[in-house]
């Protein structure tokens, strides 16, 4: 449900707007401060994990582009096109706002502090987070990548003792992921995959 909210920069905006407003009255952000480094480092931090995020998704897609073939690069085209239809700037940066500032708030700074054992309380919130991003049987294993990238998230959240951590990494994947699977679509050889 995510990706359909994305497609669109105004439902984006709004989801993120009102996802900003709940994520205060819940008090997410009281874990946004620096936590154990400096905001400098914080901010590095993010940064260096968003990148690192994007480059591992990239092997995870190869390795099952390698494994599985065409029946795989067959489904990721179905599910690329599923996710960025009618997908343009403004809409990509908002998806990576909502990314940023409603995603990351409820399901690492609302939910994971919930538990009282972080373990628990970062598998609850990667399987919501992914539970939000399901689509269809159809793209099962996306939704496997989705709860890895929430166990990612909810690490990043655990280790550096800031929510500006999975923000900032969160919105910069969104970011870049969004960007390179519009613009492969606009430079596809094949014109029925656009």
């Amino acid at each position: 449900m995510i990706f359909l909210i994305k497609r669109s920069w105004v439902a984006a905006l709004l989801v993120t707007m009102v996802g900003l407003a709940g994520n205060l009255y819940f008090g997410a952000f009281d874990h946004i401060g620096t936590g154990r480094w400096s905001l400098r480092t914080t901010v590095w931090f993010g940064i260096a994990a968003g990148i690192a995020a994007l480059m591992m998704d990239g092997a995870i897609h190869v390795t099952l582009r390698h494994f599985l073939v065409e029946s795989y690069a067959k489904r990721f085209r179905e599910y690329a096109n599923c996710i960025t239809t009618n997908m343009g700037p403004p809409a990509i940066l908002t998806g990576a706002f909502m990314a940023a500032f409603a995603e990351e708030p409820f399901f690492r700074g609302v939910l994971i502090p919930l538990f009282q054992s972080p373990a628990a309380g970062i598998t609850v919130a990667a399987i919501a987070f992914a539970a939000c991003h399901w689509l269809s049987t159809r793209f099962l294993t996306f939704w496997f990548v989705a709860i890895y990238e929430g166990l990612m998230f909810g690490l990043l959240f655990l280790i550096s003792g800031s929510l500006l951590v999975p923000m900032i990494a969160h919105g910069i994947h969104d970011l870049c992921a969004y960007t390179i699977l519009v613009n492969s679509r606009h430079y596809s050889r094949n014109p029925e995959e656009k």
